[in-house]
């Protein structure tokens, strides 16, 4: 069985995605995210820049034709070509197509030089799994020209060449391949799932969330990571209905809690939030957008809209603030705005905004701001399997207009905007931001009254 460096990449991040990839049902298979797609294109037009920059060759062999690919490209490093495009690696276990081979001067079998892997990424910065992709090809090198280069190049967004050692990623090959073929013998016996951050962006999410569900699986607690999973497996506890009930003292209290919480569809105060109903306050979600540049060489993150809903007198006004022209124009008009509200309190969800007002754009003036997701992870154990702004709110009542709308999908839509000119996709992008902002105005006001219920804490209580 010989695997492709993309199946061992499949089995680092996910078991289950190499395993679903081969022998998985394609008609559960979803389509790709409209997001996923824009990253996609972003890294194609990237690759496509990258390689204007280079004086290369490429070996001539057809698609899929991975034999005649190899041999073309051992001729080029027998030649001692300077830099080859897409050639193909393969040994009897793995074979693999590097975006570039680099020669350098040392010693191998092709004399006195050696090639080192350099892989064009559409990122701006390095991850983990582009260090095992290039440890792959290394391994790869090692036996064809008989020296195994430990460092490796990275072509990140800036267009700066980053050499990457990666030593301790060369150890895990051998037993990635190993165990990948294990995986692969066995298409009755499929590994067991993991949900986390990631997989919201997977094509088989839609497959596995079902499952996950069904099986109470121990992955939708909150705070569970894969090595608590492996320790709360290794007490006898299958699922969390089980690990609510655990009294063992060597499993977090929090864990448990958040489990029976899942369990019982029922909320825990810990203690009551102190946060009171103001005569000024304002709603504030950023929305924001990956644009490359001019040049095409360099991916920035962008805010193109600013949602305010201000909360006054019982009632409210939502203003939207839209960059026309330069962030630099929308950050004078978010100025003009806070210096007229700096006696309101802001409330906003997640650590994004903390960060336009102490690093991004630190000389605007302070006010002060409330992050509701921190007060609620506090004070609250909620039972949701997820803290984001969505899960919260739709768990507490609130609906959104858009059923399908998320951050994603809004990047999407401003950049169908930014394509077509249509206003109808910057309308759907603004139409989610108010809602997002509607949502921290419930979900505050569900604090509140918390503490106006005057609820017992330290124990389980219904939603209200």
């Amino acid at each position: 069985m010989q695997l492709s460096v993309s199946d061992l990449i499949n089995f680092y991040r996910c078991e289950r995605l190499l395993f679903l990839n081969h022998f998985g049902d394609k008609s559960q298979k979803s389509a790709p995210v409209d997001f996923l797609k824009k990253i996609w294109k972003i890294g194609r037009d990237y690759e496509s820049k990258v390689t204007d920059f280079f004086k290369y060759e490429k070996p001539r062999y057809k698609i899929g034709k991975y034999e005649d690919g190899f041999n073309a490209t051992l001729d080029l490093m027998k030649k001692g070509t300077d830099i080859i495009y897409q050639g193909v690696l393969k040994n009897d276990e793995l074979r693999g197509i590097p975006d570039f081979l680099i020669k350098t001067n040392g010693y191998s079998l092709l004399g006195d030089y050696y090639y080192f892997p350099v892989d064009i990424k559409g990122a701006s910065t390095s991850r983990e799994r582009y260090l095992f992709q290039l440890a792959s090809y290394a391994y790869l090198l090692g036996d064809i020209q008989g020296f195994t280069p430990l460092y490796g190049g990275l072509l990140l967004l800036d267009l700066d060449l980053q050499i990457k050692y990666f030593y301790t990623f060369i150890k895990q090959i051998t037993s990635a391949i190993s165990e990948s073929k294990n995986i692969l013998s066995n298409p009755n016996d499929i590994p067991d799932l993991f949900i986390d951050s990631n997989c919201n962006m997977c094509q088989w999410y839609n497959f596995c969330l079902p499952e996950a569900k069904e099986r109470k699986h121990l992955s939708l607690v909150p705070g569970v990571t894969r090595k608590i999973k492996a320790d709360v497996e290794k007490a006898s506890l299958r699922n969390y209905t089980e690990l609510a009930s655990c009294n063992d003292d060597n499993i977090s209290k929090e864990i448990i809690l958040q489990a029976k919480s899942l369990k019982e569809k029922k909320i825990y105060l810990k203690s009551i939030p102190d946060l009171k109903e103001t005569k000024k306050e304002v709603f504030i979600d950023f929305e924001s957008d990956l644009i490359m540049d001019e040049k095409g060489t360099e991916l920035k993150r962008i805010d193109y809209l600013i949602g305010l809903l201000k909360y006054e007198n019982k009632s409210n006004s939502y203003l939207s603030l839209l960059l026309n022209t330069t962030e630099e124009q929308l950050l004078l008009d978010f100025e003009k705005y806070l210096a007229t509200h700096l006696e309101h309190t802001f409330y906003h969800y997640g650590h994004y905004e903390q960060t336009i007002f102490d690093t991004k754009w630190d000389k605007i003036p302070k006010v002060n701001l409330v992050d509701l997701e921190k007060v609620i992870k506090e004070f609250i154990i909620m039972p949701v399997t997820n803290y984001s702004l969505k899960h919260i709110a739709n768990l507490l009542g609130f609906k959104w207009k858009n059923k399908e709308a998320n951050a994603m999908q809004s990047m999407c839509w401003y950049s169908s905007y930014l394509d077509t000119g249509d206003k109808k996709f910057l309308d759907m992008s603004i139409q989610y931001n108010q809602d997002d902002c509607l949502a921290l105005l419930f979900i505050k006001n569900w604090l509140v009254s918390l503490k106006e219920n005057n609820l017992p804490v330290q124990t389980f209580i219904d939603i209200l």
